[in-house]
């Protein structure tokens, strides 16, 4: 990412409360929990340190110089559409574009973070799998504890799904996000593939 960019900032409310999102015009950078202007750059380590932002500026965005690094805007609709059919259960999959599809950007992160990832977009809506089923599938068997952590570093959990590796036994472990959340969205998922529908709140 060079100086000169600028990523925008927005929040969407859902049933599972409400979420951060950042991202470029149709291009998605980003997704937290609601995020305060001043711990942005702490979840998102990999995208500022390269572009030399240091300090916020009044919550409007960060400064490097006169222009700020992340200004607030508002989600174009279809991005934050699929969001929302998700969380209703509407929706099982998602056709956005992200960071991940930038062959420019994606020197943020490792070939293995990358592995990784690639993988976890295989793993069905509704399904779970372990990290040592992860650590297979890219080729290195021994490698759990590093699976683990290049899911800590996922920039894009929910679209990218990281809820959905547990640990041996199903045991929820880690997640970026919290561990309440992961335990409702895979529990949201098998509901839906199970056929539930979701009212609100509620599934029926």
């Amino acid at each position: 990412m060079d100086n000169d960019k600028i990523l925008c900032l927005d929040e969407i409310d859902t049933i599972f409360g409400s979420f951060s999102i950042l991202f470029d015009e149709e291009i998605l950078y980003g997704i937290s929990t609601a995020l305060s202007g001043e711990v942005i750059e702490k979840r998102f380590p990999f995208y500022f340190k390269k572009s030399g932002v240091s300090k916020l500026s009044d919550f409007s965005g960060y400064e490097c110089g006169p222009e700020p690094r992340v200004k607030r805007k508002k989600l174009p609709e279809y991005i934050h559409s699929q969001f929302m059919e998700y969380f209703s259960g509407k929706r099982v999959s998602f056709q956005l574009r992200t960071v991940l599809d930038l062959k420019e950007e994606i020197s943020y992160f490792s070939e293995f973070e990358l592995s990784v990832w690639h993988k976890l977009k295989g793993i069905p809506f509704g399904e779970t799998r372990t990290y040592g089923w992860l650590a297979r599938q890219i080729g290195i068997p021994s490698a759990c504890r590093a699976v683990g952590q290049a899911l800590k570093k996922n920039p894009l959990p929910i679209v990218i799904p990281c809820h959905r590796i547990v640990g041996s036994g199903g045991a929820l472990c880690g997640y970026n996000l919290g561990i309440e959340l992961k335990r409702r969205l895979i529990m949201h998922e098998y509901y839906i593939r199970a056929g539930g529908q979701r009212h609100g709140g509620l599934y029926v």
